[in-house]
Parts: C-alpha cells; sequence; structure tokens
C-alpha cells in the first residue's frame, strides 16, 4: 500500500501570501495560512464575534447593543485570526480600502477553496 503524506499546517504550500503596493511606503506585506489549515479558525472567530457582539449595560443599567458587524471588520478579523498577525500588522490592513480588503479575501478564500462554516473537517 502506497504511503500517503499530509501536508503540515506550516507548510509554505499552504500559506498564502500578500503584497499591497503603496505609493510613497514600502509594500504591505503578510502571509495568512488557508482557511483550512488555520488551527481552530472557526472557533476563534466565533469566540471573537461572540464577544464583539456581547450586550453590556451602561451605568443606569440599560442594555448597550453593539453594532452590527460590518463585512469590513469581518474581513479584518478573519485575517487577524487566521494569521495570528502582529497588532502593527493589523493597524497597516485597517488602512487599507475596502476593494483591497475585498480582493483580499477574494483571493484568500479562493486559495483556501472554502468558505467560512465549511472550513472543519465533518465528522460524518
Amino acid at each position: 500500500m502506497a504511503k500517503h503524506i499530509i501536508t503540515p499546517a506550516d507548510s509554505p504550500d499552504v500559506q498564502v501570501e500578500f503584497e499591497i503596493p503603496r505609493a510613497g511606503k514600502a509594500p504591505l506585506e503578510f502571509t495568512v495560512p488557508r482557511i483550512d489549515y488555520s488551527a481552530d479558525f472557526e472557533k476563534r472567530l466565533a469566540d471573537w464575534a461572540g464577544e464583539r457582539m456581547k450586550v453590556t449595560q451602561d451605568g443606569d443599567g440599560a442594555d448597550v447593543v453593539p453594532d452590527p458587524i460590518s463585512d469590513r471588520e469581518a474581513i479584518i478579523a478573519q485575517l487577524r485570526i487566521a494569521g495570528n498577525l502582529k497588532a502593527a500588522t493589523v493597524k497597516q490592513i485597517e488602512t487599507l480600502t475596502n476593494g483591497e480588503l475585498n480582493q483580499i479575501y477574494g483571493i484568500w478564500t479562493e486559495q483556501s477553496k472554502v468558505t467560512v462554516g465549511e472550513s472543519e473537517a465533518s465528522d460524518s
């Protein structure tokens, strides 16, 4: 029987590299693993979203409901969570336009060949 070699999560083959040229500045470069190779991605994303959407109370005891999570905020959070990106890199990503972020997200999900919600192996 043939031996099957499994690609480890830290393999360069499952990393998605980005370089965003910026006028008058060094390009922004970062790497994130494909979604399906990011350990506990779905759980960590759900934990973040749950905390982000937690209803708090003001000084008078009234509920304070957070604003909905925007696509922009969700993309940045997903990149941060999956890539374990440094705070300085996240700050630079936050300055990108929606078009740049959407392009990054499109490439990342295409390379991952999954969409969020489908990234973990099924038990069935």
